[in-house]
């Protein structure tokens, strides 16, 4: 009945061929079939009149055999082979040709710093087993990608992961920081091959592709940044969610090469769908890819001035590296570039009215657009200072509708009507209520994130007025945080903000206090 039937794991090996044998029937309104998924790929029935999703097709075979025979040639790794049946089909024969020569055989890594230390823990404080390893020397890879702790440079500056790879060297087993290694196979170059050939194979952008890659992560496969983007195309997990969902897949590994080319290339036909046939089209799906969708308005003019430092960079820097692709391949004649057209604008759908919440003694219903939002947290708080608590609760869709998804901090008011305090596109990181400057009156503080492959995050302030919250104070920046601290000792706490102006530049910190009317910022602010 349509249902998983076995699966085949191939844990740390290689394998070249796999060869099937099965057959199925048909039946007066039924048939046999059985579904082939190959490392999350599902392989298609191209016969007419047959179930696509589902190789063997007793429709067609009417009971006859059919053998499915391809060349896989899988990395070492761990790769899944399953089977899904519909009624009583039959598997024949099964035959996966293992390539042992490479499965036993350890990964070689290249050292590529000037010198690399071997560490017993994956952290620079870990005592080191072998002082110095020069530049060339090469090492056998036992586990990649082992999180450890980020290291910093001479400047202070962190770097691109917080990931070392497990290694061998002269007999000694440690840790030794990921980009100082090169493993085989993973140079810029075939990491750059591997994205143009996916991008063509899914009828992508090849040149567009390689260059969002080169700017999120320098074609660096273990690139992992301070709010978990990971790997070549820095996805976060809920864009890996979107992917799954939407296209069938089961990636869970954003920092297997292929898994992060496959699902980038993937999520970039998800965000260019809702931009389709808009006036400024590149730039706007490259500012929503990196600032996130929830920020650029499909149908609204887009200000290049007004967007983020980190957007404007990434937009101006994609655009330069594609079109030198496309210029060296028109040059060599080798690739030839054509853009995906046709694809369906993406329509978010908003639900009926659900009830949700009770307030002394009341129920209260929500607008219909807000039923597939769930409760994350609620409190009760006197915001108007009456002697009667109004209550503030916080609601998301971003589990049901993930990167399309926002969330929102709201107060139930005393008649049963309900306001919107603040939202954003991302998931809700804290909310603090009290009186933080020392006024009488209600505040509440929330930092989102973290948006777009740039990591986004968005600090709001608001104050309650007598009528409603005004906003304050509100900041976005890359990988930003933030609290509130007394630093003065004077009653009134100011807000201490970190962030980056830039994707792996520096890190900033800036002070805000209150001035009586406003937050102001507290000196020039400095570097961390």
């Amino acid at each position: 009945n349509r249902r998983q039937w076995m699966t085949i794991a191939l844990a740390n090996l290689s394998a070249k061929n796999l060869n099937i044998k099965a057959s199925a029937k048909n039946y007066p309104k039924d048939d046999d079939d059985i579904k082939l998924i190959i490392d999350g790929n599902i392989q298609k029935n191209e016969k007419e009149k047959s179930h696509k999703n589902w190789f063997w097709c007793g429709r067609i075979l009417n009971g006859q055999e059919k053998e499915f025979n391809q060349e896989l040639n899988l990395a070492k790794g761990l790769h899944y082979i399953e089977f899904w049946a519909d009624r009583m089909p039959e598997l024949k024969n099964i035959m996966l040709n293992i390539d042992l020569e490479k499965s036993y055989f350890k990964e070689k890594a290249t050292v590529v710093w000037e010198q690399s230390v071997l560490r017993e823990e994956p952290n620079q404080k870990s005592q080191a087993l072998i002082e110095e390893i020069n530049k060339g020397a090469q090492v056998n890879v036992i586990e990649k990608a082992v999180l450890g702790e980020r290291p910093a440079n001479e400047k202070g500056i962190f770097l691109l992961s917080d990931r070392w790879h497990k290694v061998e060297f002269q007999g000694k087993t440690g840790y030794i920081y990921c980009e100082a290694l090169e493993i085989e196979g993973e140079n810029k170059e075939e990491i750059k091959k591997l994205i143009l050939n996916k991008a063509k194979e899914l009828n992508e952008d090849d040149c567009l592709m390689s260059a969002i890659a080169k700017r999120e992560s320098k074609l660096f496969p273990y690139a992992v940044s301070g709010v978990g983007a990971q790997g070549l195309f820095q996805l976060r997990e809920i864009a890996i969610l979107d992917v799954n969902e939407k296209f069938g897949k089961k990636f869970s590994n954003r920092l297997d090469i292929r898994q992060s080319i496959e699902s980038g290339i993937l999520y970039w036909q998800i965000v260019k769908k809702k931009y389709k046939n808009k006036e400024n089209f590149l730039e706007k799906t490259l500012a929503a890819w990196n600032w996130g969708m929830g920020n650029v308005i499909a149908d609204r003019p887009l200000n290049l001035n007004n967007l983020p430092e980190e957007t404007q960079q990434f937009i101006k820097e994609v655009i330069e590296m594609n079109n030198e692709c496309k210029t060296d391949a028109n040059k060599s004649g080798k690739i030839s570039i054509s853009w995906l057209i046709g694809i369906i604008i993406l329509a978010v759908v908003l639900f009926f009215a659900a009830y949700f919440l009770f307030f002394e003694k009341k129920e209260f219903l929500l607008s219909e657009k807000y039923r597939d939002y769930s409760i994350i947290k609620e409190n009760d708080i006197d915001v108007d200072k009456d002697g009667k608590n109004e209550k503030i609760i916080i609601i998301s869709n971003i589990s049901i509708k993930h990167t399309f998804g926002d969330t929102k901090i709201v107060m139930i008011k005393k008649d049963g009507t309900f306001l919107v305090i603040s939202e954003y596109g991302s998931e809700l990181q804290w909310r603090k209520m009290g009186d933080f400057n020392n006024n009488g009156k209600t505040d509440i503080a929330a930092l989102y994130g973290y948006g777009g492959s740039a990591g986004f995050g968005k600090l709001y302030l608001h104050e309650w007025s007598g009528k409603g919250f005004d906003l304050l104070f509100s900041k976005e920046d890359v990988e930003n945080t933030a609290e509130f601290k007394d630093l003065d000792d004077d009653g009134i706490e100011e807000i201490v903000y970190n962030f980056y102006r830039t994707k792996w530049g520096e890190k900033q910190q800036e002070i805000y206090k209150w001035n009586g009317d406003r937050m102001v910022l507290h000196g020039n602010g400095v570097s961390k």
